[in-house]
């Protein structure tokens, strides 16, 4: 994937060794690349893929950090960070490097990411502080998954060659289940599933959390599943919504 320069000059600033950490990114094709974060740990991600536009999103444009949108939002004293779509680990990393032994809880439906997901986790000595939930989140019935996001634009027909059934669980349950009292941080970046899971959240758990980040997707033809909408039900309970072109939301409690 092409980087452009500021893109280049950004990644320079998060990666230690980044001459031929820079020289694999643009041209690597096959296999891994170690990405050896100045922060003191290691992402790997796969050449070739999707991997490095998350990465992108999150270290170099930081879509998901309140405070580059100016908002008032204190990383170091948060206790739990949620993350749902975590992918290969890319924001996970991200909330390990910025807290102070925060609890990350993540979900990542998708077998192969899945797979990098624990990779990265272990590489970084992370098995105690971060846990992982190899599912989706939904209604907790089994659900289409989307594995490749190249097919996000495509017709009905295209997905559902590249759709994977997958088990999902409940924002509720997953509450429960790791007995999360308070979210400083929820993260969603889960390609249409965004807005069954805090929709269908109950008001005393939706008060649990502090801030959200959610990545809004356009797959659905209900006309409650858009940005907009995502924003103003927000708004309605209690969040202040800051929007980004890219259909980004971060939501802080007033």
């Amino acid at each position: 994937m092409f980087l452009s320069p500021r893109a280049a000059w950004k990644f320079i600033g998060v990666i230690r060794d980044w001459p031929v950490t820079l020289v694999q990114t643009v041209f690597k094709r096959k296999g891994l690349v170690r990405y050896r974060l100045r922060s003191g740990f290691t992402l790997v991600i796969r050449a070739g893929t999707g991997d490095l536009g998350r990465f992108k999103n999150v270290w170099l444009k930081r879509v998901f950090d309140p405070q580059q949108r100016g908002i008032d939002f204190d990383w170091s004293s948060a206790r739990t960070i949620v993350d749902i779509g975590a992918h290969v680990g890319a924001f996970m990393l991200f909330a390990t490097s910025n807290t102070s032994g925060a609890r990350i809880i993540c979900l990542e439906p998708e077998p192969g990411n899945f797979a990098m997901l624990k990779h990265n986790i272990e590489i970084n000595g992370l098995i105690g502080r971060v846990a992982t939930e190899n599912l989706g989140v939904g209604s907790g019935e089994d659900t289409p998954l989307l594995r490749s996001e190249k097919h996000l634009k495509s017709g009905p027909a295209e997905r559902l060659k590249d759709t994977l059934m997958i088990p999902t669980i409940t924002l509720a349950a997953l509450f429960d289940r790791y007995s999360v009292g308070r979210c400083d941080f929820l993260k969603l970046n889960c390609c249409g599933a965004e807005y069954d899971a805090v929709y269908s959240l109950p008001p005393d758990y939706l008060r649990r959390i502090q801030c959200i980040g959610v990545v809004c997707y356009h797959l659905s033809l209900d006309p409650t599943h858009t940005c907009e909408q995502m924003q103003k039900y927000l708004e309605d309970n209690g969040f202040k919504v800051h929007k980004s072109a890219d259909t980004t939301l971060i939501a802080i409690r007033k």
